[in-house]
């Protein structure tokens, strides 16, 4: 009876804590190789931790989510290295929930996932890392990208900054 969008990938978190908890999303085409070569990764990183393929930085005191990025790292491009990243994005992400103890109910409001496991990684010291992979790795799917999350909200940011404002920046 809820639909909470994007945070709709974490409804079973806290159904099994001895897994890896993979959240991927429905329009992209991921290889063959994806999982073992994320765990690979997650398992080398100190734990706790979460890894993701696409991520970002704002810049030194941004007061905008999506127009203030200083480094984006995209899940259809090149990364060379690992990066440390403040939002890292959830439709290719991984964590051990063991270790990274968030629960569904954190992700307040809907379209907004990569903020509150932003929001939650900071606040518990967890660091996001952006993994290396070539451009083409991962692939979209045919999707209409009038009609995306991005599209959407990259032009209403009120609620979006409001609550990087009373929940991020403020720290």
């Amino acid at each position: 009876g809820i639909d909470r969008g994007d945070a709709g990938k974490f409804y079973m978190l806290g159904v099994d804590k001895e897994c890896i908890y993979f959240s991927i999303d429905d329009d992209l085409f991921y290889p063959k190789d994806y999982v073992s070569r994320t765990l690979n990764y997650l398992y080398m990183l100190k734990k706790p931790s979460v890894v993701s393929y696409h991520g970002r930085v704002l810049k030194e005191n941004a007061s905008c989510y999506y127009y203030q990025i200083a480094e984006n790292y995209r899940c259809l491009d090149d990364v060379k290295h690992v990066e440390k990243v403040e939002f890292a994005g959830t439709g290719v992400m991984a964590f051990d929930p063991e270790s990274v103890n968030i629960d569904f109910s954190f992700f307040e409001k809907e379209n907004m996932a990569d903020i509150w496991m932003g929001i939650f990684c900071r606040d518990n010291n967890i660091p996001l890392h952006v993994l290396p992979h070539s451009k083409g790795w991962i692939t979209h799917n045919e999707i209409d990208f009038n009609d995306t999350i991005y599209t959407k909200y990259k032009t209403q940011t009120e609620h979006t900054n409001e609550v990087l404002r009373n929940r991020y920046w403020k720290k």
